[in-house]
């Protein structure tokens, strides 16, 4: 049985801003990025620590009729970062999310738990040529 971190963050998903350029050339973090992962930090430190890979499924929920999912994706997995819930996002190697639009309390519903046996399955249809030359990819 594996350990896992569930949590409920309410208050609209921020979607991950491209960096900034500042005065003098110097990058930063657009201020409302920068606040939602220092949130998500926040809720999450002193909670688990995974080491190995992990699977995370999340539900967005936002009071906007359209947004990039993928991009609250990103803000989200920053945040779990920067509160130490895995060393790096690279261990990251199974995600489902879905986005919720239209709500009436807007919120971020996540699970973070060891990847069990995460496989990738080649089509049996393709020849083993094909097969080849998707690994060199």
């Amino acid at each position: 049985m594996s350990l896992t971190v569930e949590l409920t963050i309410m208050g609209e998903p921020v979607a991950k801003e491209r960096p900034r350029m500042g005065k003098g050339g110097n990058f930063y973090t657009p201020k409302a990025t920068k606040e939602y992962e220092d949130l998500v930090a926040w809720c999450v430190a002193g909670k688990r620590t995974f080491d190995g890979h992990v699977k995370v499924t999340v539900c967005f929920c936002t009071k906007k009729t359209k947004a990039d999912g993928d991009n609250f994706l990103k803000s989200l997995l920053d945040g779990l970062q920067k509160g130490g819930s895995f060393r790096n996002d690279n261990q990251v190697v199974d995600v489902h999310y879905k986005v919720h639009y239209g709500c009436d309390t807007p919120k971020t519903v996540f699970v973070i738990e060891d990847a069990q046996d995460v496989t990738c399955h080649t089509n049996p249809s393709l020849t083993q040529a094909q097969t080849r030359s998707e690994r060199r990819w």
